[in-house]
Formats: C-alpha cells, sequence, structure tokens
C-alpha cells in the first residue's frame, strides 16, 4: 500500500525524507492557475525530483460552476482537458474530485437538477481521464463544506449512476467522522474504492494518540482487501520529527 501526503511540490521532498511514498498535489494550487511557462519549469522540476506526484486534490477551480444555472459544460470541459493533461504530464493518475465550492447547489437551485448537471460532468471528466489512464474519485465531503454527495453510500449511488469504469471513491476518514458516518460503509463499497484521504480529528497530523483509529481503520481495509493509495489530508508541519513519526503509524496500520 502507498502512503503519501497532501503537499506543495516543495514540500516534497522533506516528506519523502520522513516516510512519505509520493505526494499529493494541489491541481488548483500548482497546476491549473498558472501560464504555460511556469507550468514548464513546475515540470521540469518535478522531473528531477525522487518522489513523484500520484495524485492531486483542489480538481477543479470554485469559480466553474459544476450545477446550477451559469452552467456551462464547454468550459467545463475545456478546463478539464487542460488541466487532466498537465496533470497527467506530471505523472498524476489520481485525480480526487472533492471541489465543494465548485459542486456546490446554489441557493434556490433544483437539487434534482444539479444532480443530473453533475452526472453529465462525471462524463465528461470520465471521458477525458481515460486518454491517459487517470482515474477521478469522487469525494465525499462534510456537510459544512458542501450541500450534495455528503457521505460514502451518496458517493456510491452517484458513482453508478454516472456509470464509467475509471470514476470511483475516495473515502476521506476526516469527512467520514465529521459526517458522523458508520466506516462499515465502506465495506459494501470496496469494488469502488480508490484512494484514502486521513487526518486526525482536527484535521492535523497523525500522533500516537491516533494509533486506536488509526489501526481500526487499518483492520477494516485490510478486511475489504483494499491495497490502494492513501494520503494524509491536513495541516502542514516542519517539525520532521512529527512526520516521521505519522508515516511509521501509517506504514505499521495500512499493510
Amino acid at each position: 500500500m502507498k502512503i503519501g501526503i497532501c503537499a506543495a511540490s516543495d514540500k516534497a521532498e522533506q516528506a519523502l525524507n520522513c516516510g512519505a511514498d509520493f505526494f499529493e498535489i494541489s491541481a488548483t494550487g500548482e497546476v491549473n492557475g498558472v501560464t504555460d511557462e511556469s507550468f514548464e519549469n513546475l515540470k521540469f522540476k518535478i522531473a528531477g525530483m525522487k518522489i513523484k506526484p500520484y495524485s492531486c486534490n483542489g480538481l477543479i477551480a470554485g469559480n466553474i460552476r459544476l450545477c446550477g444555472k451559469n452552467t456551462d459544460f464547454d468550459l467545463i470541459t475545456e478546463y478539464a482537458e487542460r488541466s487532466f493533461k498537465r496533470l497527467n504530464d506530471l505523472g498524476v493518475k489520481m485525480l480526487v474530485f472533492g471541489s465543494g465550492a465548485a459542486r456546490a447547489v446554489p441557493d434556490g437551485f433544483s437539487y434534482e437538477t444539479a444532480y443530473e448537471q453533475l452526472i453529465q460532468v462525471g462524463r465528461i471528466f470520465s471521458g477525458i481521464a481515460a486518454r491517459y489512464g487517470q482515474t477521478v474519485a469522487v469525494e465525499p465531503l462534510r456537510r459544512a463544506e458542501v450541500n450534495i454527495i455528503n457521505t460514502v453510500s451518496e458517493a456510491v449511488e452517484y458513482i453508478r449512476k454516472v456509470d464509467r469504469e475509471n470514476i470511483k471513491l475516495n473515502a476521506d476518514f476526516y469527512h467520514m467522522t465529521e459526517n458522523g458516518e458508520n466506516f462499515e460503509s465502506l465495506r459494501s463499497s470496496r469494488d469502488l474504492l480508490a484512494h484514502v484521504h486521513i487526518a486526525d480529528r482536527n484535521r492535523n497530523i497523525i500522533k500516537s494518540d491516533d494509533i486506536s483509529r488509526v489501526r481500526q481503520w487499518g483492520a477494516l481495509l485490510s478486511e475489504t482487501e483494499y491495497s490502494g493509495s492513501i494520503s494524509y489530508e491536513g495541516a502542514w508541519t516542519d517539525d520532521n520529527d512529527k512526520l516521521a513519526d505519522m508515516f511509521w503509524i501509517l506504514h505499521r496500520y495500512f499493510i
């Protein structure tokens, strides 16, 4: 099982030295909103690094409306084509689709219409990602962040309606905890689970106090025969000892 961290490229080699197998780059932070020249510089820098980006978060910028009366599918397609190609150029194969600001249902807009729009968006994403052998992992987000697709079961229903082979599930243990979800829901979605996010209850570094919970989560994933990727997604620390302790814990219990 690969254990990584959501981090900017300038932090990635520090994470490697502390035990990370890969890093998860921010698509909106480092990839999408930069000039071609800046992106070429980023690509050159990453080519020379020992640690590589396997996954990305922040897939879609908040100003790209994925549902609502101002949704423009041509614009969404153009944005995704440029973004997914750039991500592929960096070697990114796992595209985590959280993007709460982009996918939120606007006040007063029909939830049912928004849901159908998001199904169309999922199929657009699938077609573009398939060109590059990429997986789009739908991330349920806590209710405090977005008003649609909040739980694993809701994400599974959405994924099955999109009905494309490379549309899978990202389970975020922090969001599941915040929503009060039963982690047993991962058993029934084992065929879709492609990526996992983890953090402590305050979205901070995993530490020794969290071992009991991490052990339980690790045992559950082992029982579902999950062998994919896991990223820590939370606050960064420059304390190498804390980073190293976290990666030791994660490598110990996620096997």
